[in-house]
């Protein structure tokens, strides 16, 4: 079943996510649903699809990677065809 808006999520995923996680988790969903039609296999590529831009930070809170990294000092390096980009 797609999920039309955020307030449908599992509270797993609403009780834990910032808003744009939920996001990122609601059309990973759906995506995978509407491909594979398996809800398991779909629930898994969603949080993936959080992973790839949030992580966990020390006290256990979501919050983007890019954000998290720039409070560390960490450079944000981004792929480009002829190297990596700094910003």
């Amino acid at each position: 079943m797609p999920y039309k808006q955020v307030t449908q999520l599992p509270d797993s995923v609403k009780n834990n996510l910032p808003k744009h996680a939920q996001e990122i988790y609601k059309e990973g969903f759906n995506s995978a649903e509407e491909q594979y039609r398996e809800e398991d296999r779909a629930h898994r590529v969603a949080w993936s699809a959080v992973e790839n831009k949030y992580e966990k930070n020390e006290n256990g809170d979501w919050v983007s990677k890019q954000d998290c990294h720039r409070l560390r000092g960490v450079p944000t390096i981004w792929p480009t065809h002829g190297g990596a980009t700094h910003i």
